[in-house]
């Protein structure tokens, strides 16, 4: 973290002498979208199966859809090539629902079991481009380092009405790393673009654990295994100076 922090810092030293796309007095700039990330749960997954209500249904957990909110810091341009840094909050989660139906006291009961899993992060990222034309940049490599919070929710209901809920937390946050590709299309040069980016995702949560100290996962058989490739798309608003 420290040299990835130092890195941001030159960086920023290096460029105050340049030309800037964004402008060049600190924030230069703010974007929202939206992401997917695939993942490899399969312990959640086998957990899933001794939780559900009906045998016949079939819940698995394999991707997160979810929104991002950040700030483009800067972005520094050279003839030839620019280099960015940002930092976003991303909100990642997939739920599934377990649903049966049985009577009690000549009272028809509709039961639910809502799963869900998020895997919530803040980051920090730099990433090194070129323009291709006038109007479309190429990001040739991007980095992060992401702090990821995620968890593992049950809520049962009946009739709508809920009854309780069980929270599985990992004991420490995780770390992930990504690294992608990606391009910016300039639809207003230096105030509006759109971003997509693509990438893989280096993430491992040994196990989750609720209140009562009950844990999915262990050493053998990760609670997220991997969250591997991601995708992202958003939108860029840019205040120059």
């Amino acid at each position: 973290m420290k040299k990835f922090l130092l890195i941001l810092f030159l960086i920023s030293t290096i460029s105050k002498a340049q030309t800037f796309g964004f402008g060049c007095l600190g924030l230069s700039g703010i974007y929202a979208g939206v992401s997917e990330y695939k993942y490899d749960v399969q312990a959640i997954n086998n957990f899933l199966l001794k939780e559900k209500l009906s045998v016949n249904e079939e819940l698995k957990f394999e991707r997160g859809t979810g929104y991002r909110i950040g700030a483009n810091l800067f972005r520094a341009k050279w003839e030839g090539f620019f280099i960015s840094a940002k930092g976003y909050y991303q909100f990642i989660k997939e739920e599934k629902i377990s649903k049966q139906s049985f009577t009690k006291l000549n009272e028809l009961i509709q039961s639910n079991k809502n799963f869900q899993l998020k895997l919530n992060n803040w980051a920090l990222g730099i990433d090194f481009g070129t323009p291709i034309f006038k109007v479309l940049d190429w990001k040739i490599l991007e980095g992060h380092i992401s702090y990821f919070t995620p968890e593992f929710n049950i809520e049962y209901y009946e009739n709508n009405n809920f009854i309780e809920g069980n929270k599985f937390e990992p004991e420490k946050m995780n770390i992930s790393y990504f690294v992608g590709s990606g391009l910016i299309l300039h639809l207003v040069q230096g105030y509006f673009s759109i971003e997509g980016t693509a990438g893989y995702n280096f993430l491992k949560v040994e196990h989750f654990k609720n209140q009562n100290n009950i844990i999915i996962g262990d050493i053998n058989n990760y609670a997220v295994k991997n969250a591997g490739w991601s995708y992202t798309l958003q939108i860029n608003v840019g205040f120059p100076f």
